[in-house]
């Protein structure tokens, strides 16, 4: 794997603001931002029981996940840069980020998987250089958010429950990796996000730039459709979203 490959990776519960984050990071010109790939739960689930570790059963799995081919890379020019590197899926993943990343004349990858927050220890082993960014946000506001989108459930004690662990769990990683693991509080995002930004530009090594909180800056973080519960993500930071019941899709 190359030593140069810096990625970002954004987590924390659903609804807690991740997709936001990622969006305003894609707006920055040299970070391109992916929509959730999911890559451990649909594709390293198979390493683990022991996948047949070729190049061309690795790739052929990676194209048929539905996530993964929602970053619309080229499979020729995956296959052939693959290729030349170890048939694992630490560099599989690392090849797939670097060339979405590429295709949008930038230099280094934000990859927004909320679950991933269960992986952190081995993304963090797999990539020296790697950040990871953990959305904390209110936990009456992500229950209610919870329970307002498509594809989940109503039960308000099952979704209290999942966001206690999941801020357990972040809370731990930070402890675990100083310096690597950066909090970010979704209600300081958007109700200082000069601040937000500033601090997060120190984090990951790069200068924050103004377009990064408006709509003018194109950003790849949402597929269509995800659009009916993620659209604000796309917008303009908005400082009432920080209010209890404006709104349930901060992604």
């Amino acid at each position: 794997m190359s030593a140069e490959f810096e990625p970002v990776f954004v987590v924390g519960c659903e609804r807690s603001g991740t997709t936001l984050l990622a969006t305003i990071l894609g707006r920055h010109s040299s970070l391109a931002a992916t929509p959730e790939t999911h890559f451990f739960q649909a594709v390293s689930m198979s390493w683990r029981r022991g996948a047949p570790p070729t190049h061309d059963w690795l790739v052929r799995h990676f194209l048929r996940i539905p996530r993964c081919r929602e970053l619309r890379l080229d499979s020729a020019q995956l296959i052939e840069r693959f290729s030349t590197r170890a048939p694992t899926y630490p560099d599989l993943f690392q090849v797939a980020m670097e060339l979405y990343a590429e295709q949008r004349q930038k230099p280094r990858v934000v990859e927004k998987t909320p679950v991933h927050l269960n992986h952190v220890p081995a993304l963090l082993g797999w990539y020296p250089r790697a950040k990871v960014l953990h959305v904390v946000r209110d936990g009456r506001a992500v229950v209610t958010s919870l329970r307002a989108a498509p594809w989940t459930h109503d039960v308000i004690a099952l979704h209290s429950v999942r966001w206690c662990r999941d801020l357990d769990r972040g809370l731990y990683h930070e402890a675990r990796y100083p310096g690597r693991v950066m909090r970010v509080c979704f209600e300081d995002l958007v109700q200082l996000p000069e601040q937000a930004l500033a601090a997060l530009g120190r984090f990951l090594g790069v200068e924050p730039e103004p377009g990064m909180l408006t709509s003018e800056r194109r950003a790849d973080t949402v597929p269509d459709w995800e659009r009916p519960w993620k659209a604000k993500a796309l917008g303009a930071v908005d400082p009432e979203r920080a209010q209890l019941g404006a709104g349930d899709d901060a992604g």
